[in-house]
């Protein structure tokens, strides 16, 4: 049948060694995004990444409102 080239191992393999690098590639590269502060982050809390975003999950208006008054000056240059 006409699928059966597609099967062919000399056909498949490169697909997926490309498929391989390509995902090794995006999941290894690092991130063009600055480093931001956590907001709600508490130091010394046990999970506290995970227990700031249950936070902001359910409190987002105050997650907003804390980012705006102590987060927003130290990304600005001039505040």
């Amino acid at each position: 049948m006409a699928f059966e080239v597609f099967f062919k191992p000399i056909l498949v393999l490169p697909v997926v060694l490309l498929f391989c690098y390509f995902a090794y590639a995006h999941l290894t590269s690092k991130s063009n995004l600055p480093d931001l502060p956590w907001v709600g982050v508490g130091e010394g809390q046990w999970f506290a990444k995970i227990s700031a975003r249950l936070r902001t999950t359910f409190q987002y208006k105050k997650a907003i409102e804390y980012a705006y008054e102590n987060v927003s000056c130290t990304l600005l240059w001039a505040c």
